[in-house]
């Protein structure tokens, strides 16, 4: 009985034996799947990466782009400010200047028609 039962386990060994290739196989597919996966997820969180640093990288050159537009147009402004209040004082002055000649010219006028009465008469 005991060599029935040994020779029973030594075939239970061998078919054992005769499945783990195709488990072996089996496995190594599962890990190379998982490696190339891994692979494939390094390079794109590399790609991520410099994308972002690429972003960054063209974030700064726009926000010195926009300071120095403001910059270089500062000036510029302050300077038609200040043409624009010059200009608004000119007409405001030119505004009095006007009254004062219409009020001369009505005056002449008075004094024309004055002296047009007085050489008639």
């Amino acid at each position: 009985m005991q060599t029935y039962t040994r020779s029973q386990e030594w075939a239970l060994v061998f078919e054992s034996k005769s499945r783990m290739p195709a488990l072996e196989g089996k496995g190594k597919q599962d890990n190379d799947q998982v490696a190339s996966s891994d692979a494939k997820i390094s390079k794109w969180q590399q790609e991520i990466k410099e994308s972002q640093s690429k972003i960054q990288e063209e974030e700064r050159k726009k926000a010195e782009s926009q300071n120095a537009n403001l910059a270089s147009q500062q000036p510029q402004l302050e300077e038609e400010a200040k043409a624009v209040i010059q200009h608004f004082n000119n007409t405001h002055n030119l505004d009095g200047e006007i009254e004062q000649l219409t009020a001369i010219e009505t005056l002449i006028d008075t004094r024309i028609k004055l002296a047009k009465l007085y050489s008639k008469g």
